[in-house]
């Protein structure tokens, strides 16, 4: 695949909560913190200005280093949808973009991630690896 290429990834999860409290697992940042990053990546400072055109910054840190993802609310309609760039404070080419669906599912809720406007297969893979270490934590953090 060229690097010029748009790729993009989608995940599809459930969770034995109402929408309503896994929406807000992403939006509280005292949540966000409990559960965000992949692995033993530990999340140390979330900040969220949760309007569209609002900012967020997540301080995640690894034996690696340091891992800041910033970006602007560009959809918001609680409970059921969040659309919001994704990228690097250490330096993104591109602002990816990520779009949260929640619906009803059962007695909980169902999570659909998406998230595109990678440049190339190599950086969309290692954010597939990422989220579902996240999305791991989130399931054990919501138990």
């Amino acid at each position: 695949m060229s690097s010029n290429t748009a790729t993009a990834l989608t995940i599809t999860r459930t969770f034995d909560v109402p929408v309503q409290q896994l929406f807000d697992a992403w939006t509280d940042p005292a949540q966000v913190m409990q559960w965000m990053g992949p692995g033993e990546v530990k999340c140390v400072d979330v900040q969220v200005d949760l309007k569209v055109g609002g900012a967020y910054r997540i301080h995640m840190r690894s034996d690696e280093g340091d891992h800041v993802a910033i970006g602007e609310y560009l959809e918001l309609s609680p409970p059921d949808h969040l659309k919001f760039t994704w990228s690097w404070e250490s330096g993104a080419v591109v602002d990816t973009i990520v779009t949260l669906d929640f619906r009803p599912e059962g007695k909980g809720s169902e999570l659909t991630l998406t998230h595109d406007n990678f440049v190339g297969q190599e950086a969309m893979e290692k954010h597939t690896q990422g989220w579902n270490g996240c999305l791991a934590k989130l399931t054990d953090y919501l138990a």
